[in-house]
Parts: structure tokens; C-alpha cells; sequence
């Protein structure tokens, strides 16, 4: 499975004109995990987007974008780390 994570649906996203949160980008994650792992199939994550409004390193939407970025790589590891069928988005916590 190739997963393109992109966050460009965040809504602090200037380019991406959506309105998703951090939440729903990670309900995405945990359904393209969840559907990988039902298969049995390897997934590879690319990542995409991320164009924060503001620009400086400190202003909540930079922080966001990097939030949402590592979100999909740490609940990544974590789809690695736990048996089929026993994954979701909260598992993280």
C-alpha cells in the first residue's frame, strides 16, 4: 500500500482550502493503516503539503503543520508495533 499523507486538508493549510483538524487527518491515518493491515499489506508513507499561513517557526499554524507531519509517522510506528486488528488512533495515547 502507498500512502501520500499529505496535510493539505489541515485547515491552517494556506493552500489547501480545507477545513480538516489534526482529529480528522488522524481518523484518516487510522483508516488507511487499518485497511493495510486487514489486507496483511507493507505500506509505504509519503508525505505532501503543509503550507502553514504563517511562516514563522513559533506561530501556532507552523507548529500545527508540524504536528499533523510527525502525527503520521509516529501513528505509522505504531501500526508496526501492534497486532492486526488491534490499531486505531488512540492507541497512540
Amino acid at each position: 500500500t502507498y500512502f501520500q499523507a499529505g496535510i493539505d486538508g489541515l485547515e491552517s493549510d494556506r493552500l489547501g482550502r480545507m477545513s480538516l483538524t489534526a482529529a480528522g487527518l488522524r481518523a484518516r491515518n487510522a483508516r488507511v493503516m487499518e485497511a493495510a493491515a486487514a489486507y496483511g499489506s507493507p505500506i509505504v508513507v509519503t508525505m505532501g503539503g503543509g503550507y502553514p499561513s504563517d511562516l514563522e517557526e513559533s506561530s501556532a499554524p507552523f507548529q500545527e503543520v508540524c504536528a499533523v507531519h510527525a502525527d503520521v509517522y509516529i501513528e505509522a510506528a505504531a501500526a508496526v508495533r501492534t497486532p492486526i486488528g488491534n490499531w486505531s488512533s488512540s492507541s497512540r495515547n
